[in-house]
């Protein structure tokens, strides 16, 4: 099930109690994004991560230093993966599956 936090009314439910239900009707996967724009997520996905731990969360947010300074020490339940942003030529060679040269020369010192 996918959630994203970034609308309004979704940051009212209580991540912890809907997880546990969605488990408990047969959830496994469980993809949250945005979830730095929701009140306390660090404790609600350790206490997710601890009491579920068949159940597969996958969550993203925009601010990484939020991840990192939560509240609720996430260091050996989470994985983090930086994701970069695509330039405008990669962008393209995506949408089109054609290849673009680079206009960059590489220099070696």
């Amino acid at each position: 099930m996918y959630f994203s936090f970034d609308l309004p009314f979704i940051s009212t439910i209580d991540l912890f109690e809907f997880a546990g239900e969605f488990r408990k009707r047969g959830g496994r996967y469980l993809l949250l994004d945005e979830t730095d724009k929701y009140p306390k997520f660090s404790l609600h996905l350790k206490a997710i991560y601890d009491v579920y731990p068949d159940l597969k969360v996958l969550f993203t947010g925009s601010c990484a230093t939020s991840i990192l300074d939560a509240q609720a020490d996430l260091s050996r339940r989470v994985v983090l993966h930086h994701l970069y942003s695509l330039s405008y030529r990669e962008f393209l060679e995506i949408k089109t599956g054609e290849k673009f040269e680079s206009d960059l020369k590489q220099t070696t010192i």
